[in-house]
């Protein structure tokens, strides 16, 4: 499976462009990793609500985030591991019309988009796949390019503080990251971290680093980052969360579908050879009565046919 991350269609199209021909003409299947402003990546806590509830509450926010309607956004929505009273998790949401874009794409360049999810989300699954770190308080810095990095807080295996940092420079980084992660250990339950690990584009990023270790009385062990080949196995992923899952069907839904689909052929396989062999039976039986039977017998049959209908005259 083909593996794609995108700012937008254009970078989506350049992408494209160099996958190789024979790979466009076998109809490949493609994961697309979004980031930038075109995606909405946010945490929620709110009270225990039933599903519909709580999926009429994530658009809500949505809608004012994203200034659509409803009707307009497409929004997918994971609940962690939460009290009684409290539903907590993360969702994504995009305009439907810039999903849209994105498939026409795809199509275009004759290869099929089976997932499309926030870049932030895939990244980070892919560092906890590598790397086996579940247990504990831990804290991710993904440095992912000159100008984005994510940070993100796990507290036993729940997702407790997740954000998208935008900077211009090492500086405005350091402040940022610096005051989240300020932000997050003061919301997190366990005032204690197991471990600050950063990954990613960390090349001139040393003394970033250093301020950062200085000022928050932490260390920060870096760790190689490879991200997880598409074919991956998301039913481990952490993170499950797809815009286009209502643009496919699901594989098990595929296989039930595939196999009704196979008995429905089977049987009209078979209904077609009985009634073939049944043709060619009546066929056989009316070559066989024909065989009996003469010209003069034939006329025979004529002629007591007259005779017995000038006897009905008679009468």
């Amino acid at each position: 499976m083909l593996h794609f991350e995108a700012l937008s269609t254009e970078e989506l199209d350049k992408a494209l462009a160099r996958v190789s021909q024979k790979d466009k003409n076998t109809g490949r299947l493609a994961a697309l990793d979004i980031y930038g402003p075109n995606i909405l990546v946010s945490q929620f806590s709110l009270p225990r609500l039933s599903r519909r509830e709580l999926k009429n509450s994530l658009n809500l926010e949505a809608v004012g985030l994203l200034s659509l309607s409803p009707d307009e956004i497409e929004l997918d929505y994971q609940i962690f591991n939460s009290p009684a009273d409290k539903l907590n998790g993360v969702f994504i949401a995009m305009p439907k019309a810039v999903i849209q874009e994105y498939l026409s794409r795809f199509e275009q360049a004759n290869v099929a988009c089976a997932r499309l999810s926030a870049n932030i989300l895939s990244r980070i699954n892919a560092f906890l796949y590598r790397n086996q770190i579940r247990e504990g308080t831990f804290c991710l810095i993904d440095f992912y390019n000159a100008t984005l990095a994510n940070l993100v807080i796990f507290t036993n295996g729940t997702c407790e503080f997740l954000r998208q940092i935008s900077y211009e420079n090492l500086d405005d980084a350091e402040r940022e990251i610096i005051r989240s992660f300020k932000y997050a250990c003061g919301k997190s339950e366990s005032k204690e971290l197991a471990g600050v690990y950063s990954f990613g584009d960390v090349g001139g990023k040393d003394t970033l680093i250093a301020h950062l270790q200085k000022d928050l009385g932490i260390t920060i062990t870096h760790c190689d980052y490879q991200a997880a080949d598409a074919n991956g196995t998301p039913a481990k992923d952490f993170f499950r969360l797809d815009l286009i899952k209502r643009y496919r069907v699901a594989l098990p839904v595929r296989k039930r579908i595939t196999a009704w689909a196979n008995l429905v052929i089977a049987l009209g396989l078979a209904i077609c050879v009985g009634l073939g062999i049944r043709v060619a039976q009546q066929q056989a039986q009316i070559k066989k009565i024909s065989a009996t039977f003469t010209m003069a017998d034939y006329q025979h049959a004529l002629d007591l046919q007259k005779q017995i209908r000038g006897l009905q005259h008679a009468k």
